[in-house]
C-alpha cells in the first residue's frame, strides 16, 4: 500500500489498483481507491486467491498497483540533483525486480 501510496504522490499514473477484500474498509486503501478513480483509473476487489494468481506470490500485499510506464530519451536524463537511476535489462523472475 505505501508503494501505491508513493507512486500517485510523485505523480505516476495510476491505471489499476486491485485490492484484496480485506482490504475494504481500511481507511487508507479507501483514500487510494477514491484518488485511482479521480485520476480516470479502474478499481478491483478481488479475493485473496484472485490477488495470489496476480501477483505470483504466496503471500501478496493488500494492494496492488498497475502504472503507467514513462519513458525518456536517453538525452533527458540528468542526474545532476542527485537523483538514483536504476536501469533493469531483461528482467525474467517477478519475485527478483
Amino acid at each position: 500500500l505505501k508503494l501505491v501510496i508513493d507512486a500517485l504522490d510523485l505523480g505516476w499514473q495510476i491505471r489499476t489498483l486491485v485490492f484484496a477484500k480485506a482490504g475494504r474498509g481500511n481507511a487508507a486503501v479507501e483514500k487510494v481507491a477514491a484518488r485511482t478513480v479521480a485520476a480516470g483509473g479502474t478499481v478491483l476487489e478481488v479475493s485473496e486467491k484472485v490477488l495470489v494468481a496476480i501477483t505470483r506470490r504466496d503471500n501478496p500485499q493488500m494492494v496492488v498497483g498497475v502504472f503507467s510506464q514513462k519513458f525518456l530519451a536517453l538525452k533527458d536524463i540528468s542526474a545532476d540533483n542527485g537523483d538514483v537511476w536504476v536501469a533493469l535489462d531483461r528482467v525474467r523472475d517477478p519475485g527478483n525486480p
